[in-house]
């Protein structure tokens, strides 16, 4: 009675497991199963691995530097560096705040400013931009469309959503650098938006000779719009 109790229970099992996944060894399913394993493999070697995701363009002709030409030569101890700059310059240089917008001459500031010269660093004095590459933006604060090659740096901002800029030769904070913004400057057509608080300007009657031949010719061609423009 007992075995025929158990062969009772294994035939009632048997009939449940067919009525709930016969689908499962149905021939169909089975061919079903092999083309898509098929498909898969076959797709496998048509496209291989997928294509690496693209970088933005970012540097086009850059002339900043990277942290791989990093100078720091003339940098200080923050005792020297309160001692011999104004309360603005080491506001800006050293402690990375940003100046009130439209600073003008008369204010003291920068951003009206358009002659031939040379911007330096109002820390340590090297060589930052040219005039000729300083450009109107409306932004509030001096604009330069590239700098003297390797004479700024740029680094991740501590928001880590800037480009910031410093000084090559001191590491003193400049401002912030913008590009793919299409401004029609020539090569390498970017925005370095400076604090005036971190430059000085020295004049001079004549374009940069380390300017390329497309960035004089434009410069003269705004400056003489503009004065076309005040007349």
């Amino acid at each position: 009675m007992e075995l025929q109790g158990n062969l009772s229970s294994l035939r009632a099992f048997g009939e449940w497991y067919g009525a709930r996944f016969a689908v499962l060894h149905s021939p169909y399913l089975i061919v079903a199963c092999g083309c898509a394993l098929a498909l898969l493999c076959l797709y496998a070697l048509i496209v291989g691995e997928p294509p690496p995701k693209s970088k933005p363009a970012l540097r086009r002709y850059p002339h900043s530097a990277l942290a791989v030409v990093a100078d720091g030569s003339r940098d200080k101890s923050d005792k020297a560096w309160r001692r011999e700059l104004s309360p603005e310059a080491y506001a800006s240089l050293r402690q990375r705040i940003t100046d009130e917008p439209n600073l003008l001459v008369s204010q003291g500031g920068l951003t009206d400013l358009f002659e031939y010269g040379v911007f330096r660093c109002a820390g340590c004095g090297a060589e930052l931009y040219a005039g000729e590459t300083k450009f109107e933006m409306g932004c509030g604060w001096p604009c330069f469309y590239t700098c003297k090659k390797n004479a700024v740096r740029e680094q991740a901002d501590a928001d880590e959503l800037r480009t910031e800029l410093v000084c090559n030769a001191c590491n003193g904070h400049l401002g912030h650098l913008f590009r793919n913004e299409n401004l029609g400057h020539p090569p390498p057509d970017e925005r370095h938006c400076v604090n005036s608080s971190s430059l000085t300007f020295e004049p001079g009657p004549e374009p940069d000779e380390e300017l390329e031949e497309e960035q004089v010719t434009e410069s003269k061609t705004r400056r003489r719009l503009a004065a076309a423009e005040g007349d």
